[in-house]
């Protein structure tokens, strides 16, 4: 068993040589925050940026979502 980001072995799920497994355990999620200041604005740049790592984990949420539904056997495959 290896937790893996799947678009890190998109290859190796296409050639066969891995598979999904249906398991998944509640502490399996990976969790972020931003921190900031009560009652103090962001500047711009920490505005973009956590713009940036907002899209960038829809976009990776997504190509997972891909993956799963091509290559998982079990039922209700989804990343939320």
């Amino acid at each position: 068993m290896l937790p893996i980001v799947l678009s890190c072995v998109e290859a190796e799920l296409e050639s066969g040589d891995l598979v999904i497994i249906d398991f998944m355990a509640p502490w399996m999620r990976v969790q972020y925050g931003f921190v900031s200041k009560s009652e103090r604005t962001h500047s711009p740049a920490a505005n973009e940026l956590m713009a940036r790592i907002r899209a960038v984990e829809a976009a990776s949420v997504e190509l997972e979502n891909r993956l799963i539904a091509k290559y998982a056997s079990f039922s209700n495959p989804k990343v939320v």
